[in-house]
């Protein structure tokens, strides 16, 4: 597995290295963002390479997601927290429950001798 994982990030990276030389004109080609929002004058923001541009969009994606995901991560905890506690109760019950059967007489022998003899009682 973890040559497996290697493997794919090598093969990832690869990729990623083939597309920036393949397209060094484009990653290099500087472009401005323009913003017209009709009620003022139009904004333009100073030259910047696009190589720059798709680092700010995955940054920017990667941190929306992020947020997104936060509501599922804190009830995930919360219902795990609910979940070892529940286990833990029922571990507890079972102990009690095994050390109440221990006290009561003739339980040395178990379950499946109370078994037998209630098999040869009836024949």
């Amino acid at each position: 597995m973890k040559n497996l994982k290697f493997i794919l990030w090598a093969l990832i990276i690869g990729f990623v290295v083939l597309f920036i030389f393949q397209n060094q004109e484009f990653i290099t080609a500087k472009q401005s963002i323009r913003v017209n929002l009709y009620l003022t004058d139009e904004y333009r923001s100073p030259e910047i390479p696009n190589a720059v541009l798709f680092l700010i969009c995955f940054v920017a994606g990667f941190i929306i997601s992020s947020f997104l995901s936060l509501s599922k991560r804190f009830k995930a905890r919360k219902t795990i927290r609910e979940l070892k506690a529940a286990s833990a109760s029922h571990l507890e019950e079972i102990s009690a429950l095994k050390r109440q059967a221990e006290t009561f007489p003739g339980s040395s022998g178990g379950a499946a001798e109370e078994s037998e003899e209630s098999e040869n009682q009836s024949a």
